[in-house]
C-alpha cells in the first residue's frame, strides 16, 4: 500500500515538473524570458533562462536560450512518455541532467550570490530560493527512481 502511494506521489511530481518545463521552454520562445507561470505564482521565474541571460550577452544569449528551451520542452515531454514507456529512460535522464546543472548553476548565482537579502527583501529571497530547490529535487528524485 505505501509503495503505491509512493508511485501516485511520484508520478505526480513528474507530471507537475514536466509541466513546468514544457511551459518554460514554450514562454521563452514565445518571447517571454520569465515565463507564463510568474503569473500565477507572482515571483516563480525560469531559473535557467534567468542563468542563461547571467552569462550571455546579444546574441549568443539568445541562441543559448533557444537551445535551453528546446531542451526544456523535450525533457518535458520525455517525462511524460517516461511514464508510460520504459525506453525513454534514459534519454529522458540526460535531457533532466542538463536541466538540472543549469538550475544548480542559477541557484548558486542568482538566489544566492546576487540574490538581495536586505531587511524588506530577505523573506521574498528565501521563499525563492526554497522554490528553485524543490524543483531541482523533483528533478533528482524522478531521475533517480526508475
Amino acid at each position: 500500500m505505501i509503495k503505491n502511494e509512493n508511485a501516485i506521489g511520484r508520478i505526480l511530481m513528474q507530471i507537475a515538473l514536466a509541466a513546468l518545463l514544457f511551459i518554460g521552454g514554450v514562454s521563452i520562445f514565445n518571447g517571454n524570458q520569465q515565463s507564463i507561470l510568474s503569473s500565477l505564482s507572482g515571483s516563480f521565474n525560469d531559473l535557467g533562462a534567468r542563468t542563461i541571460q547571467n552569462f550571455f550577452e546579444g546574441d549568443v544569449q539568445q541562441i543559448v536560450l533557444y537551445i535551453f528551451a528546446a531542451i526544456e520542452i523535450v525533457a518535458g515531454v520525455l517525462l511524460i512518455v517516461k511514464i508510460f514507456a520504459r525506453s525513454v529512460y534514459q534519454v529522458a535522464d540526460i535531457f533532466l541532467l542538463i536541466v538540472a546543472i543549469v538550475f544548480i548553476v542559477g541557484i548558486v548565482m542568482i538566489d544566492v550570490v546576487n540574490a538581495n537579502w536586505s531587511n524588506g527583501y530577505a523573506w521574498n529571497r528565501l521563499y525563492s530560493l526554497a522554490k528553485d530547490v524543490l524543483v531541482l529535487s523533483t528533478m533528482i528524485m524522478v531521475t533517480s527512481t526508475n
